[in-house]
């Protein structure tokens, strides 16, 4: 949990990286940084947080044409919404995430 406060505290900084206009290939690990935080803030019960950093991820992904990583945030995305019992948009995003 030490380490999940840790990139918590680290998210601001990383928002900031996730505004720039331009990314490269490289930019994938910001997006698997970003997968993983989102899945551990999911399983720490902040939900809303998960959804919010997995959108970022999602948004870098697309822009930098990374399909796994677009994938991952996809189906981290279907999972909040089904916590939240919104099984349309569960649904929805992960079949996109296929």
């Amino acid at each position: 949990m030490d380490s999940l406060q840790t990139a918590l505290k680290n998210y601001n900084a990383i928002r900031t990286e996730a505004n720039k206009t331009s990314y490269n290939t490289s930019d994938s690990n910001l997006v698997n940084i970003l997968n993983t935080l989102s899945r551990e803030l999911f399983n720490a019960g902040n939900c809303t947080k998960a959804k919010q950093v997995a959108d970022d991820a999602l948004a870098i992904a697309q822009k930098i044409n990374f399909k796994k990583g677009t994938a991952n945030a996809y189906h981290i995305i279907g999972i909040t919404y089904h916590y939240r019992s919104n099984f349309p948009d569960a649904l929805k995003n992960n079949f996109k995430a296929q």
